[in-house]
């Protein structure tokens, strides 16, 4: 047996990583994480283009780009579905999103307390 069998033979429980519904996702030291504040989406008939990039809250309107998703239109929809799960999950456990916030991150410079270069923690997981 060689190493790549031996590693696809591995119990997902003894792996890094985390159970998404049927797909186990392993943990890699090359998995590149960052932080995004702002979106641009763009489509063609065949993909779906997410243009992720970070705000900065003194020239809100511009953002350094930080990653580029590209996704088969039947994953957009996928996610579609996932998101507003997450966001229905979200809002009852912590109340209605309103307009208002993402208006506010918008508009430039709010006096919010909050370091908005930080990524938000969370205490839950959307599993799909």
């Amino acid at each position: 047996m060689d190493e790549r069998e031996s590693s696809d033979a591995e119990a997902p429980e003894e792996q890094s990583g985390r159970q998404f519904g049927q797909v186990f996702i392993r943990d890699v030291e090359e998995e590149y994480r960052t932080y995004a504040n702002v979106c641009g989406i763009l489509f063609t008939q065949d993909d779906v283009l997410f243009h992720f990039g970070l705000k900065d809250p003194a020239s809100p309107r511009s953002a350094d780009g930080v990653a580029k998703v590209y996704l088969t239109i039947p994953h957009a929809k996928r996610l579609y579905f996932a998101m507003g799960a997450l966001i229905a999950d979200y809002e009852e456990m912590y109340g209605e999103i309103t307009e208002e916030v993402a208006l506010q991150e918008t508009e430039g410079p709010q006096e919010t307390g909050v370091d908005e270069q930080t990524p938000p923690k969370t205490d839950t997981e959307r599993k799909v």
